[in-house]
């Protein structure tokens, strides 16, 4: 007798983040369209995007796990300005990817992001962040 039952799927399982993210950057709407078109290059899947009034924006995205290490790199070189717990997030999961065995470095992940409009604006100009750093009491320049 063969058993005819099929696996139950939790709706909250279905939808699981492998990792969940939230980032701030200067320019959300710009960052995303360049998100969209870089992590489609690599091979991921946009799955929802979503703007709010206030300038968030969250991202749904799905990926082969072999590229997690490009998709980290794609969120640094956007200009993403990631917390501590996102990097440390986002670090063990591509080290965790990279101790797998090859056949289930290929299994998908999903990336929940949630990005929102950076309080502190950019100096523009050469010396901007010297500039920074100077006006923020930083006073001790070390030379290389």
């Amino acid at each position: 007798m063969q058993n005819t039952k099929a696996p139950i799927v939790h709706p909250t399982s279905a939808h699981r983040a492998d990792l969940a993210l939230t980032a701030s950057c200067n320019d959300v709407s710009r960052l995303i369209r360049f998100l969209t078109g870089a992590i489609m290059a690599c091979g991921g899947e946009m799955l929802s995007r979503r703007f709010d009034p206030d300038g968030v924006a969250e991202l749904e995205v799905e990926f082969s796990r072999i590229v997690c290490v490009e998709i980290y790199c794609i969120l640094i070189a956007a200009g993403l300005e990631l917390d501590r717990d996102a990097h440390l997030q986002v670090t063990a999961f591509c080290q965790c990817t990279r101790e797998r065995s090859p056949e289930m470095r290929d299994e998908p992940a999903r990336l929940m992001l949630r990005v929102r409009e950076s309080a502190i604006q950019p100096q523009s100009g050469p010396h901007a962040s010297l500039d920074w750093l100077v006006s923020n009491g930083g006073q001790d320049i070390y030379e290389a």
